[in-house]
């Protein structure tokens, strides 16, 4: 609203329309929904198959009650306190399996809030290369917009990459770097398969 006033955003009041699919309610993904959740998008569907846990204290907005649950029941308990005019749901399974694949498949072609159109963007908040690639082919295949995420375990890098379908290169086009070799005290990094002078 304030941005409304400032002229930077002229049609805020359209993010009630939008829904977003956020794979992933780790650290990055669980800031990612509440910041969606307190700007008020109109819907969120969540997926993740993790519980809960201590160790997830320090960085997200679970709180101690909440050890055990499934982080998308969670986090959907949460953000419903923070918003309670969006409409959330979670999914607490593993997209890369055959059988959710295809129900993931399914909600990015008709989540939308109408329940017949697809969601406006997918967000991928995971830590793992398998569910990356999961959502990278799902979304080539359905055209659909996405945003691949991470940070580095010590916190202090991060990545950030929109893809278009058959505008932008892909997450299999554009696969992360790799560390091949150690050098006096210099990391040498190479994409697999292409070579250090491109």
């Amino acid at each position: 609203m304030a941005l409304q006033k400032l002229g930077v955003v002229k049609n805020y009041e359209d993010i009630r329309n939008f829904t977003v699919i956020i794979v992933g309610v780790g650290g990055v993904g669980s800031v990612t929904a509440e910041m969606l959740v307190r700007c008020g998008i109109g819907k969120l569907i969540l997926y993740d198959y993790d519980k809960v846990e201590l160790a997830n204290m320090n960085r997200l907005f679970y709180t101690p009650d909440q050890i055990g649950l499934d982080k998308v029941e969670a986090a959907r308990l949460t953000m419903e306190k923070i918003n309670p005019d969006v409409e959330i749901e979670g999914y607490s399974y593993n997209i890369t399996s055959v059988d959710h694949y295809d129900n993931f498949l399914k909600m990015i072609q008709t989540g939308s809030k109408d329940k017949k159109s697809p969601v406006d963007l997918v967000l991928s908040c995971v830590d793992n290369f398998a569910a990356r690639m999961t959502i990278n082919i799902a979304c080539n295949t359905l055209n659909q917009l996405w945003m691949e995420s991470g940070v580095s375990e010590d916190a202090m890098n991060g990545h950030i990459q929109f893809m278009i379908p058959g505008e932008t290169a892909c997450y299999k086009c554009a696969e992360p770097l790799v560390m091949v070799e150690k050098k006096d005290e210099k990391i040498v990094l190479k994409r697999e398969g292409v070579s250090q002078n491109c």
